[in-house]
């Protein structure tokens, strides 16, 4: 069973010495394509020793940069969770995808997140894979 976790109340040593792979994204209705990468972060985490990571979030990003419900979700929160969980994943991290959150650039997003955080050593994401304010970072950025 997934150990669930939220971002904002992680301290900064927690995950220092777990050999974090990471998958990041929202994951909206987990279908075969988000099955796959998070199977590909859980084995490579198992094949190096280390914890496997989800990184997600609470609502749609797209509903907090537009300020209006632009995107309906497939499933309920609850139910990707217990999805994600079925994946044997060892930790699911839920970020509050609030202003504060997308304000961050990518390089601040790397630094104080994915380094500062989770002490990444890989990182699996999809081909159209973007983050950071104004959606600045990509796959070629990380």
């Amino acid at each position: 069973m997934s150990e669930l976790l939220e971002l904002k109340k992680i301290d900064n040593s927690y995950f220092k010495d777990k050999n974090s792979v990471i998958v990041i994204g929202f994951f909206d209705g987990v279908h075969l394509g988000h099955k796959r990468i998070i199977e590909a972060c859980v084995k490579r985490a198992k094949k190096i020793n280390g914890a496997s990571i989800v990184l997600t979030f609470n609502k749609p990003p797209l509903n907090v940069i537009k300020s209006e419900m632009h995107k309906k979700l497939i499933i309920s929160y609850e139910e990707k969770i217990k999805i994600i969980d079925s994946l044997g994943v060892d930790f699911i991290v839920t970020a509050n995808f609030g202003s504060d959150f997308f304000m961050l650039k990518p390089g601040q997003f790397c630094e104080d997140i994915l380094i500062g955080k989770f002490y990444v050593r890989e990182i699996f994401v999809g081909s159209g894979f973007r983050f950071g304010f104004k959606a600045e970072g990509n796959v070629s950025f990380l």
